[in-house]
């Protein structure tokens, strides 16, 4: 990528930074259940504006009261209905009049919504030092920058990026050779994120592995956080961004059959971002077909099954083929108008990296009684 794109992108990104207000948090007036009224002041000018308020923002209001966080979770997790809507607007208003020390940050993004409320004295990164940050990284260990990604809705800025040439191969495994990477991103209501990203070069997939151990986060300003941050980059950096544990999971994932939960969690995924149709996933997943015939031969239908049934319900393909399907799906452009590449890159990186598969809890032994 030229560095006049990356240039382009960036100065993209900091004119569209989102906007970062100090407010006495009792003094948000609430208007129904997901927008407020607000007076602040900006530049020494006192402004009245109304906001919508995002599930993540409201979440961060109630947290900040001391409500117990899995409560809030089952809360805004539930159906909405008039009762649900009625505690909410309760809950949030109990929860902006106790509010204890009184001030906080607002993030606004630029459609007017409020999309994060910190608590006083923790503040996120802003983009133009993850930019340094960014920046730096790329320089020093001679990194290609492959991908660049906006949301203006989140604000959330992604850099994905692979080594210059480096190549990395598995012991015993042939055709499985591998470019080590970066994957850079800074979230309002997440942090900054730096993740070795592993691209493999028999069909040029990439893999996010924000699970991995050398995955390095970084969610407030704090001294202690910063120094934290960069002594594990550090070592990310001396390990080349090659996860310790990837040739054991790869290994894993190879010989172990994935679930038709696996498998099915992969298919619906693929559907929900982009217009492939049913009858098109085997160009990713080649043995689904079969898999399909075989249990419909006995008269089980894949959809038809309970959540625990396909958790402990075999395919004919393994992990690494289901995780390949994804990746591959996820790194091209075959004419489906994928969208979300990185998040399924992401999710097929949480797949590998995951304590076990759901395979794993069959036991492969033939006992007769």
């Amino acid at each position: 990528m030229s560095n006049q794109k990356f240039e382009t992108f960036k100065q993209e990104v900091l004119s569209n930074q989102p906007t970062r207000v100090d407010i006495s948090l009792n003094q948000m007036k609430l208007i129904g259940k997901d927008r407020c009224e607000l007076s602040y002041i900006q530049n020494g000018v006192t402004l009245t504006q109304e906001f919508d308020l995002t599930p993540s923002a409201i979440k961060d209001i109630l947290s900040l009261s001391g409500m117990n966080k899995q409560f809030v979770s089952n809360l805004l997790g539930s159906s909405i209905n008039e009762e649900t809507v009625s505690k909410l607007i309760t809950l949030l208003r109990q929860a902006l009049s106790a509010n204890k020390s009184g001030r906080g940050t607002i993030v606004i993004n630029g459609g007017n919504q409020i999309i994060k409320v910190y608590k006083e004295g923790v503040i996120g990164l802003p983009n133009n030092q993850f930019f340094d940050l960014a920046e730096r990284a790329i320089d020093r260990n001679n990194l290609i920058v492959e991908d660049l990604v906006y949301h203006a809705d989140t604000t959330t800025v992604t850099i994905n990026t692979k080594g210059d040439g480096q190549e990395f191969g598995l012991r015993g495994l042939e055709d499985e050779y591998f470019t080590n990477g970066l994957s850079m991103c800074n979230s309002p209501t997440k942090g900054v994120s730096f993740d070795p990203y592993v691209h493999r070069l028999v069909c040029t997939n990439g893999m996010i592995g924000s699970a991995f151990k050398e995955s390095v986060r970084m969610t407030d300003m704090k001294p202690k956080t910063y120094q934290d941050f960069y002594a594990k980059l550090t070592y990310l950096e001396r390990k080349n961004f090659i996860p310790s544990d990837f040739e054991t999971q790869v290994r894993e994932a190879i010989n172990t059959p994935a679930s038709v939960s696996e498998v099915l969690g992969i298919t619906n995924l693929m559907k929900s971002h982009s217009i492939i149709e049913d009858q098109e996933l085997f160009r990713y997943l080649p043995q689904l077909p079969s898999t399909v015939a075989a249990y419909q031969a006995k008269h089980v239908h894949l959809d038809a099954l309970t959540k625990p049934q396909q958790k402990y319900a075999k395919t004919n393909m393994s992990v690494w083929d289901a995780i390949n399907g994804l990746t591959d799906f996820a790194s091209h452009d075959d004419g489906y108008s994928v969208n979300g590449q990185m998040h399924l890159q992401r999710v097929a990186g949480d797949l590998l990296t995951r304590t076990n598969f759901d395979c794993h809890a069959i036991l492969d032994v033939d006992v007769k009684f």
